[in-house]
């Protein structure tokens, strides 16, 4: 209904805000590569996820892939760039070609 499409562009565009303000904060590298993430499952079996990994800062990257297992708040080990480490799913979205998440990162 309305109420919905009314949220869920409030929602779009506090999305937006929060991606602008976590791209200024921080110094981009441009970086294009292969990401794998890996979360635990309550099964205690971790579920590995490999995408494609841009705009790394200092405190995070992006990553394109196709799962809808990453959420906002999930806890991920990652490895990329040469780099291992933990961090955690600020945002995700959907995209025509599958998903885009953004990972706020602490080296391990």
């Amino acid at each position: 209904g309305i109420l919905g499409s009314v949220m869920q562009r409030s929602m779009q565009g506090a999305r937006s805000i929060f991606a602008a303000r976590f791209r200024r904060w921080a110094k981009e590298t441009v970086f294009a590569g292969r990401v794998r993430v890996s979360i635990n499952q309550r099964t205690g079996i971790p579920l590995d996820i490999e995408g494609q990994g841009y705009d790394l800062t200092d405190d995070g990257f992006r990553m394109r892939h196709a799962s809808d297992e990453l959420k906002p708040g999930i806890m991920v080990m990652y490895r990329h760039h040469g780099s291992v480490g933990i961090a955690q799913v600020i945002w995700s979205r959907r995209t025509p070609n599958g998903y885009e998440c953004g990972f706020r990162s602490s080296q391990a």
